[in-house]
């Protein structure tokens, strides 16, 4: 799981509702999952996490969330 966030400008922001991804590998599941996020641009540092939080942990809960900005795959 990937936050694919564009070529930002100064002071611009995006934010991202809470969701959850779930992959289930016997015996157990691996989830993603994000609080309600926000990420803010600055020209010194580019994006920046500025609000929220996200973790992984090994329960099967949650909903996707809906943002063109989270991508899901395998490697």
């Amino acid at each position: 799981m990937e936050f694919r966030l564009p070529e930002g400008r100064e002071a611009q922001t995006i934010s991202i509702p809470a969701g959850a991804h779930n992959k289930y590998v016997f015996p157990a599941c691996n989830r993603v999952w994000w609080d309600d996020l926000k990420f803010a641009c600055s020209k010194n540092t580019g994006w920046k996490l500025a609000q929220g939080k996200y973790d992984a942990d090994a329960y099967c809960t949650g909903t996707p969330g809906s943002s063109p900005y989270v991508a899901f795959g395998d490697r």
